[in-house]
């Protein structure tokens, strides 16, 4: 496997911005993917970590609103 030259690399970066929207909509997406993915580990880790909190609770506290 050759090793990639500054030539190559110089094709890449104009190859990317021949069509501006189609880059832009692609790193959007990657933006987009990462974000969800996170967002989704948050809440699985939320609704693990609730029904541990809940373990050895065996009281209802009650309070009057008024």
């Amino acid at each position: 496997m050759e090793a990639v030259g500054a030539t190559d690399w110089r094709m890449i970066w104009a190859t990317l911005f021949r069509r501006k929207i189609r880059t832009i909509l692609t790193l959007v997406s990657i933006i987009a993917a990462f974000l969800l993915f996170g967002m989704l580990d948050a809440v699985k880790t939320a609704f693990d970590a609730g029904g541990k909190s809940l373990l050895g609770v065996d009281q209802l506290v009650m309070s009057s609103r008024y």
